[in-house]
């Protein structure tokens, strides 16, 4: 008797499962169309220390402005430099350093609030 109980049970639950993941009421969300990548440096690259041009770009809508972030510390608490800009790139010569920089742009269009901070990179130099 248990085993029937059991078995209905479970089929019971499989069947409203069923229906309630085909509903036509669960939509996916819409994904986010202004978005920061960073190109280069990519990510864990070893680079010559000569000048680096960093460069990153926007998806389907160019920023009106970014900022530029490089730090040696991958929580951003010191900054090596912070840098407001209008372009899509910026060369810095860095000091030689074996140890890792990490490095993140935001980018800002007209509205305040809209904003888009990437991921984080990190390289070093050889």
């Amino acid at each position: 008797m248990n085993n029937l109980k059991y078995i209905i049970f479970s089929a019971v639950f499989l069947y409203t499962l069923l229906i309630v993941s085909c509903s036509d009421e669960t939509t996916a969300p819409e994904p986010p169309t202004r978005l920061v990548i960073l190109y280069y440096p990519e990510f864990d690259m070893i680079i010559p220390d000569t000048p680096v041009t960093f460069r990153w770009g926007t998806t389907t809508q160019i920023a009106d402005s970014f900022k530029l972030d490089i730090s040696h510390d991958s929580n951003f608490a010191s900054f090596y430099l912070r840098k407001g800009l209008t372009v899509q790139q910026y060369t810095i010569d860095l000091p030689v350093d074996t140890n890792y920089y990490y490095w993140r742009v935001a980018g800002f269009w007209r509205n305040p609030v809209d904003s888009d901070m990437s991921i984080t990179n990190k390289f070093r130099q050889r």
